[in-house]
């Protein structure tokens, strides 16, 4: 042993000869030593008092900045840098009245309807439908409506769109729920604890497929549009990968450009569904020629600005199941140079952002994303620029493509006689 620490003393240049003569310059070290020891002790009883006092302090702080108010700072004119035609903190600037709630609810009432943390079912665009057909519901059975914190549409759409970032206190809760026009609780169990009991709980897939009869177009354009409304002025700004702007930051807020939205064959294979609602064709929608995109963008003087193709379920890249018809545009001599295909910063808020505050949409009506999108556009007054329900018309003596959805209040994508599974 003692020659393993001999070689070690080698190896890090100390000799026998400079032991030696540190040992002759210091012939009695121990008084010395001994008050170097109680020093040193003294010193590392007053590190370890200060680091015992600082974690504490490091814990407490760091609860206390997780535990800080929210900032809520409301989108008005503008979202992602875009601006957009209304103000959407002044009422008096919107296109449709202020409808916070479909009627008053007594929640004095034991029996509720309920939106609790069930499986999802379907896309975002479906997941909306089921969402609001919930508050629908309510209204038709005149039963309060109560929303669980830990519902399928808030864990895996709902905050990845508005309202994340945020701390989820008790003030977030209470502000939500005044957007919303709902109760929103913790979970089920504190509803059971309370005596309240869910009448006839649908779930997504049934609150999907819930068309009542006693709401007419206007009541649920003016509902939704409120809602949307106000949750726009909260969108999802983390500064992270999940920052529902980073795609319009990305491409550069002030750039003119167009979204186009294709579908996979699963959603078109709907479209005769849809036909035998409306009477009309809407294979042309779905098909999504070069033909047919630029019938809209000629009158628009957009061919000569960017052209984005998104597709339903595949926001982080355009892939496969639409790749027939995003070649159909790249091999066009007018749009081909136009079409482009950004691969950064695409996900599902971002993309959803992007077509959202697009100068021009045109989408699929087969589609349930494509719908909402249309909707929310609409509600930010951006419907004269949107094009999903069309048809062809004679136009100055001549046929072209239009869209049938009157620009001034947009009933049309809110008829349930219409449009049954797809009003919204």
């Amino acid at each position: 042993d003692y020659d393993d620490i001999e070689d070690t003393d080698e190896e890090a240049g100390i000799t026998k000869e400079d032991k030696f003569d540190v040992k002759e310059a210091n012939p009695n070290p121990s008084k010395k030593n001994r008050r170097c020891y109680i020093i040193i002790g003294a010193i590392f009883c007053v590190v370890i008092i200060a680091v015992a006092i600082a974690v504490p302090i490091a814990v407490v702080g760091g609860g206390n900045k997780r535990s800080e108010p929210n900032n809520y700072i409301a989108q008005n004119k503008s979202i992602c840098g875009r601006s957009i035609p209304i103000n959407l903190s002044d009422r008096s600037t919107w296109p449709t009245p202020s409808t916070p709630t479909l009627f008053q609810a007594d929640y004095d009432l034991r029996s509720i309807t309920l939106v609790k943390d069930d499986a999802p079912y379907g896309s975002v665009g479906i997941q909306l439908n089921a969402f609001f057909r919930a508050f629908d519901y309510s209204h038709d059975t005149r039963l309060p409506l109560y929303i669980t914190q830990d519902n399928y549409f808030f864990s895996t759409a709902f905050f990845k769109l508005f309202m994340g970032g945020y701390n989820k206190d008790a003030s977030f809760w209470e502000m939500l729920e005044e957007i919303l026009g709902a109760k929103i609780v913790e979970n089920e169990s504190a509803l059971t604890k309370q005596g309240y009991v869910a009448q006839d709980h649908k779930t997504p897939e049934e609150l999907n497929e819930y068309v009542g009869d006693e709401l007419v177009a206007t009541q649920i354009r003016n509902h939704r549009d409120t809602v949307l409304r106000k949750l726009f002025q909260y969108p999802t700004l983390t500064g992270g990968d999940d920052d529902v702007c980073s795609l319009t930051r990305s491409e550069g807020p002030s750039k003119k450009y167009t979204v186009i939205h294709l579908s996979d064959e699963k959603t078109n294979s709907l479209l005769k569904q849809l036909e035998r609602s409306t009477g009309l064709d809407h294979s042309a929608a779905v098909e999504m020629s070069p033909e047919y995109v630029k019938a809209f963008l000629a009158p628009l003087k957009m061919l000569n600005s960017d052209i984005y193709p998104i597709a339903t379920g595949e926001y982080d890249r355009v892939d496969t199941s639409v790749a027939e018809r995003v070649q159909a545009l790249l091999n066009d001599y007018v749009l081909g140079d136009l079409i482009r295909l950004p691969k950064e910063n695409r996900h599902l808020g971002s993309v959803l952002y992007f077509a959202v505050l697009a100068d021009v949409y045109i989408g699929n009506p087969v589609d349930h994303n494509s719908m909402w999108i249309a909707r929310m556009r609409c509600a930010l007054g951006l419907c004269s620029t949107t094009f999903i329900l069309t048809k062809k018309m004679l136009v100055n003596w001549e046929v072209e493509w239009v869209s049938y959805v009157n620009q001034d209040n947009y009933l049309e994508l809110y008829d349930r006689e219409m449009l049954g599974l797809w009003s919204g």
